[in-house]
């Protein structure tokens, strides 16, 4: 269904025998290589798509061979050189035929959307780079369950407007698998649009935060004149924070009418992360529980979160799903899930020592 494995080295740039890759200056940039942040500090990637992308093939040049964090999500760069080996790169989602909308209601729905009979994944939702944001929802008969409401008012409009169209007569509801705000400022919209919203009962963030997350992606655009002009907002424009309204301390389960979706708590990668799991369909929703191809952020936390972190992934593999939309990456099926679940226990054990 979803191909997630790609030789990092077939997309190195290409150069001559002995020629050492060049590096002291972002191609986009003006400015001394010092004087940018860290995360652009190294080559760009420029990928081109070609008339073979129709056909699932996508051609990738000068991509960079050093990974690249940002901000919130960062990681210490000696764990960002010692990993870099174990990141893999989606090249291309394939939508499954099968999958595609079986009745007149469903027809709306992008057939590459939706992972099951009753899940969809919206995935590749904007964010500061390297980071691109994950959200979804499951459909039942009466209500449409939305997990997280994207990293912006915009992109929960975008998130809206697929929920809500596929079953329309459906009562939507909204979840957030956790608190930072890629996940939870869409709440903005959603609460304006009268949904209500759930969120664990330590998701709580104040105003400042999406003023400190606008400044953090100002400074990642790379001509002077636009960081001037702080054209970051754009981006941000009608976001602001609303918290959830209804809390989780302990599993809940949703009945959407023929389908279940059940909340767990899975602290870790933050005090308030949840997973999302719809035994019927074998779908697990993680949050940045698990990032497919991502370095895990540890930034935000120690050795206690880590070792929460830790038995989150031991929840997930229990749980054994045939399919997995993470925070971040692309969506992961059967034996990928495994294989990320356990690249993130390596990266974590080694943290924690």
């Amino acid at each position: 269904m979803f191909s997630c494995r790609a030789d990092p080295k077939q997309h190195e740039p290409r150069r001559e025998l002995g020629e050492r890759p060049q590096r002291d200056h972002h191609p986009y940039s003006r400015e001394p290589e010092e004087q940018l942040p860290l995360h652009l500090r190294t080559c760009d990637r420029d990928v081109r798509a070609d008339e073979n992308q129709r056909k699932g093939k996508l051609e990738k040049d000068h991509c960079p061979d050093e990974d690249r964090g940002t901000g919130a999500h960062d990681c210490h760069p000696e764990r960002i050189r010692l990993h870099l080996s174990a990141v893999t790169l989606d090249s291309y989602f394939r939508p499954n035929p099968a999958l595609e909308a079986q009745d007149g209601n469903d027809a709306g729905a992008a057939a590459a959307m939706k992972i099951s009979e009753h899940c969809f994944a919206i995935t590749g939702l904007g964010f500061t780079a390297p980071w691109e944001v994950n959200a979804g929802f499951v459909l039942g008969g009466r209500s449409t369950l939305v997990v997280d409401t994207g990293p912006s008012y915009l992109a929960a409009r975008t998130i809206y407007g697929y929920a809500s169209n596929v079953r329309p007569g459906n009562a939507l509801i909204a979840v957030n698998t956790e608190l930072h705000v890629d996940h939870l400022l869409g709440n903005s919209l959603f609460e304006e649009m009268s949904v209500p919203i759930w969120g664990h009962e330590k998701c709580e963030r104040t105003a400042d935060a999406l003023d400190l997350n606008v400044a953090e992606f100002n400074r990642t655009v790379p001509e002077v004149a636009r960081r001037q002009r702080n054209e970051a907002a754009i981006f941000f424009g009608g976001s602001r924070i609303v918290n959830p309204e209804h809390r989780i301390s302990t599993e809940k389960q949703f009945d959407l009418g023929g389908v279940v979706a059940k909340v767990i708590p899975a602290p870790g990668h933050s005090p308030a992360n949840m997973l999302v799991h719809v035994a019927a369909d074998a779908v697990l929703y993680s949050g940045d529980t698990v990032v497919a191809g991502y370095l895990p952020n540890l930034e935000g936390g120690g050795l206690a979160d880590w070792k929460q972190w830790l038995s989150a992934l031991g929840l997930v593999r229990r749980l054994a799903p045939g399919v997995l939309v993470p925070g971040h990456g692309c969506v992961l099926e059967g034996s990928e899930i495994e294989m990320e679940v356990t690249r993130l226990e390596e990266i974590l054990r080694e943290a924690i020592g």
